[in-house]
């Protein structure tokens, strides 16, 4: 093997590799609510089952990843219910916990401008992890979570995000107020603020530019070897 061909074959091996463990980045999709026009309920019926969110409404969608703007969600709602309630929290300050499983889905239409981008069921999943709802006071509340989902492909496309990206929800915060007990502990209360984000890992820039010179160089030093082996053939 020649200097040549062994530096082609090095520089080739060391591209893919840099590739193969370089870290992605997180592309993140946030789905935001206009507080002055927030609307949707829950309820937990205090006999063991799950929490159920109805109609929670989002206003805009956004995402991290330098590709699309912010655009409006037009009749934007949240559906969802977790898994059976594992724990009740009796007094302010405790949490209500609930199972995994569970389903979640976000349909509506995500409009830029006068066009429409996607519509239908933009976001759908189940949750993992605890759902909880911590009593903040007798009268409010804070639901946390985490969950896997996809999302939209139309949706994703248009954010610069690959369709068919596995999604993981990790920061989906709602506020509720004007919560109400009754006799099971069961409760029922209105969303004052929602917060929901989701996101996934797709490639870099410069590590899918890294992984084409691999390939070109990985290509050239295989020419090479045949051009060097045709040669000695006609020798």
């Amino acid at each position: 093997m020649t200097f040549g061909k062994y530096i082609s074959r090095s520089v080739a091996i060391a591209a893919l590799s840099t590739f193969a463990c370089a870290g992605a980045s997180a592309a993140t999709i946030n789905f935001d609510q206009d507080s002055s026009a927030a609307t949707g309920s829950f309820s937990y019926d205090g006999q063991g089952g799950g929490l159920v969110g109805q109609g929670i409404s989002f206003s805009f969608v956004s995402a991290d990843t330098g590709t699309g703007s912010k655009v409006n969600c037009v009749n934007c709602a949240l559906n969802f219910v977790t898994g059976d309630n594992i724990s009740e929290g009796d007094s302010v300050g405790t949490n209500y916990a609930f199972g995994s499983g569970g389903s979640f889905t976000l349909t509506g239409e995500v409009v830029n401008g006068g066009s429409s981008i996607a519509s239908g069921t933009l976001l759908d999943g189940e949750f993992t992890g605890t759902p909880n709802l911590t009593r903040a006071s007798n009268r409010t509340g804070l639901f946390s979570a985490i969950g896997v989902n996809t999302v939209n492909d139309e949706l994703a496309s248009f954010f610069g995000i690959e369709s068919g990206a596995d999604f993981t929800f990790a920061t989906t915060e709602f506020s509720f107020g004007e919560l109400a007990f009754n006799g099971d502990n069961g409760f029922s209360g209105n969303v004052t603020a929602a917060d929901l984000q989701t996101g996934t890992d797709v490639p870099e820039p410069q590590e899918l530019a890294i992984f084409g010179l691999g390939l070109v160089l990985l290509v050239g030093g295989i020419a090479a070897r045949r051009r060097s082996t045709d040669g000695d053939l006609i020798g």
